[in-house]
């Protein structure tokens, strides 16, 4: 039977999804179940056997998200690859003022031109693995443990709580707050975290490579 191109592509695209289904089904979906399980009794019944409310438990795992996100950018070695390309573009733009000595403009034209291009695909190219390094660093650590809290503690389970959809609820008239939600706790401590942690791993590199080049 002949199928038209379209047809094709159609084909195509259904055995695409159903390849993606049966990865998601099988693979992600089984995966991040068990991770989830393993958060929950490692991390969230040994807070909850101590007695800290849902607030300091958000925080807590807020805390070591952080930690994670500034470990996977340690890891990526996402600073040395930026300066890297930094140095690598300043010495590409330097240059160019070589050109400037060429008495033909033609050639100068030529060049400056060829130079740009290059210098622009460059930069496209360190634009998209900065995104890349961005979701890996924060997004995508952000997207699946917020989608795990919201599991743990959703609007419904912290009503049976303590009568409030909210994490942490205000006393009434408190600034027309009524509470902080799950979201705004855990990125306010997220922020804390990948600064405080961030900054700390900086000086702990410092450290050791002054160490490194008097030993």
């Amino acid at each position: 039977m002949y199928l038209s191109g379209a047809g094709h592509v159609d084909r195509l695209w259904q055995m695409v999804q159903t390849l993606l289904d049966a990865i998601y089904y099988h693979v992600v979906g089984p995966l991040f179940g068990i991770s989830a399980k393993g958060l929950e009794f490692f991390i969230l019944k040994p807070l909850q056997l101590l007695g800290f409310p849902p607030f300091i438990q958000v925080a807590v795992i807020a805390l070591l998200t952080g930690i994670l996100s500034v470990f996977i950018k340690k890891a990526l070695r996402v600073d040395e690859k930026e300066q890297a390309f930094i140095r690598e573009f300043e010495k590409k733009k330097a240059e160019q003022e070589n050109f400037k000595l060429l008495e033909d403009w033609k050639s100068r034209k030529l060049l400056y031109e060829t130079s740009d291009g290059e210098l622009d695909e460059m930069y496209n190219t360190y634009l998209s693995r900065r995104f890349a390094w961005f979701g890996m660093v924060y997004l995508l650590p952000v997207f699946l443990c917020l989608y795990w809290l919201d599991s743990n503690f959703s609007a419904e389970m912290l009503i049976d709580l303590h009568g409030s959809p909210y994490l942490l609820p205000l006393p009434p008239n408190f600034l027309g707050i009524p509470g902080l939600s799950t979201p705004l706790v855990f990125f306010v401590f997220y922020l804390f975290s990948i600064f405080f942690f961030g900054k700390l791993m900086r000086r702990l590199s410092r450290v050791f490579s002054r160490r490194s080049l008097t030993s």
